[in-house]
């Protein structure tokens, strides 16, 4: 009786097994002809900010960001979208004197094409020239406090904002062609696709500044505030690694 049942299992089993799968074993991994043209990246970025109000309240020094983002990536051109964690600079405005430790966030969308209309693919290398649009928004806080011709100053907070166009050059190194689309061991685990180094000189098209600080004069408090366009340049150095995933 045991043994009926257990011949029968195995025949229902067998007999569910061929029509869901009426192919051999190799046949479990299917590959199509499809490819994918797509990658998160990752990547860091300097910045050099000059940038001046004419009053003496200038944004300038380094900082650096973390950035993440995602890609499309043709034969001859990519498109690129990033989110940046910024951190710095940290520096003085020349009107106040004291330290301000900046942070923010920014973003970038990028627009690269290969230089001869080759395709942008390749083990050896391949440059371009690129136009964006970058946004920043940094806030810088006061760190310890001072004493100056106002009076002794608690709390000062400076914000920054920038909009800027990003001409730019690129140089790539990507793997010549996407990985195909398959449910396969191999093509389902995370790799890197190429690097992209992109060099890139900010041009603002609206950038402001915003000051605030509490000061004490003859024992009483004052909330100064402050505010104005700031005018000059920024250059942006960034290395991206592309992720197949």
């Amino acid at each position: 009786m045991h043994m009926n049942s257990l011949i029968n299992f195995s025949l229902i089993v067998t007999l569910f097994l061929g029509i869901c799968n009426p192919g051999s074993a190799k046949e479990i991994y299917r590959t199509t002809e499809e490819k994918r043209n797509s990658a998160w990246n990752i990547g860091v970025s300097g910045f050099q900010h000059s940038l001046k109000s004419g009053d003496g309240n200038n944004f300038l020094g380094t900082s650096t960001a973390v950035e993440l983002g995602y890609t499309h990536i043709d034969h001859n051109w990519l498109i690129m979208l990033n989110i940046d964690v910024i951190s710095g600079p940290y520096l003085a405005p020349q009107q106040q004197n004291t330290k301000l430790d900046y942070g923010g966030t920014g973003t970038t969308v990028l627009l690269a094409s290969s230089a001869e209309g080759a395709d942008i693919r390749s083990y050896n290398g391949n440059y371009g020239f690129a136009i964006g649009l970058h946004y920043t928004d940094l806030v810088g806080r006061v760190v310890g406090t001072r004493t100056d011709s106002l009076g002794k100053t608690d709390s000062l907070v400076m914000r920054v904002t920038n909009f800027a166009m990003m001409p730019s050059v690129f140089f790539n190194w990507l793997k010549p062609s996407p990985r195909l689309v398959s449910n396969h061991p191999e093509n389902l685990n995370t790799r890197i696709e190429g690097y992209h180094l992109n060099l890139g000189f900010l041009v603002p098209i609206i950038a402001n500044y915003t000051i605030r600080y509490d000061s004490y004069e003859n024992d009483q408090f004052q909330q100064i505030k402050e505010k104005g366009k700031l005018f000059g340049f920024g250059i942006i150095i960034t290395y991206t690694a592309f992720l197949g995933i």
